[in-house]
């Protein structure tokens, strides 16, 4: 008999982000221009379970109501996996008085004292609340419980983790920031449209499989991190980027239409 406990894994926008990025204009020079992408938080939900993916940027109030959207409260989240500490994967852990926090080793030391490219994204006072936690530091690839599992995916930070998901449909991953979008994931889409409207192209070289985003402290630890997961995986179609503005509010699996 099987008991594998199965997710459904609700993509909730706790926020958006603004930031510059490159994209090809019509003479096919590369630009920054800027865009705007939504900050994503994942609620998983099973009989008996009730985990949450990151903690967004500091909007407390946002952050409850999506939830609440979704059918929950914060006082009722027992789990939190913090993918990595970067401002807007790691706030309102207050909201969390009664949940137990799951974050990287080698995430948490880095963070103490972080490169110069990323100080100012690792905000002291957000990490000081998320000490105040129930906080387990785990090291490497570790199964949390029935049907999730940590991964270490080091590249965009040294310590960021990626989440397997067990569903009804198998396995999904849920990659933080090592995927923002589904360009990252599959260059062949080569465009995303972000939360205002606005089309963009990256400049992706042909024969590309793979886009990095824009902030990595190691590009040869990110392509490994990401062959990685896709081996996990199995298909790009089975991984969850973390700020791609067409998931907002769906569900994996899709769950039927009535």
């Amino acid at each position: 008999m099987n008991l594998q406990k199965n997710y459904s894994i609700h993509c909730l926008a706790a926020g958006a982000v603004r930031t510059m990025v490159r994209t090809l204009n019509q003479e096919n020079q590369v630009l920054l221009t800027p865009a705007v992408f939504p900050i994503l938080v994942f609620y998983l939900k099973a009989d008996g379970s009730r985990i949450l993916i990151d903690t967004g940027a500091p909007n407390p109030a946002l952050l409850s109501n999506v939830l609440r959207q979704a059918g929950i409260g914060p006082r009722e989240i027992d789990t939190v996996i913090l993918t990595h500490l970067h401002f807007d994967h790691c706030a309102n852990s207050e909201l969390f008085p009664r949940a137990r926090f799951f974050l990287q080793r080698r995430e948490w030391d880095f963070a103490q004292h972080p490169d110069p490219s990323q100080r100012d994204i690792y905000l002291p006072e957000l990490m000081a609340e998320v000490q105040q936690r129930d906080l387990l530091l785990v090291d490497g690839d570790l199964q949390l419980t029935d049907g999730v599992s940590v991964h270490l995916v080091p590249g965009h930070t040294p310590g960021q983790q990626a989440v397997s998901v067990s569903t009804k449909d198998g396995l999904y991953l849920v990659a933080g920031d090592l995927f923002g979008t589904f360009s990252n994931i599959n260059p062949a889409i080569h465009k995303l449209t972000d939360l205002t409207g606005k089309t963009i192209i990256p400049p992706i070289l042909p024969g590309q499989d793979l886009y990095p985003p824009g902030i990595l402290i190691d590009l040869n630890d990110w392509q490994a991190s990401a062959r990685k997961l896709l081996a996990i995986a199995g298909s790009r179609e089975r991984i969850i980027p973390s700020h791609e503005p067409v998931l907002c509010g769906q569900i994996f699996p899709a769950q039927p239409s009535d």
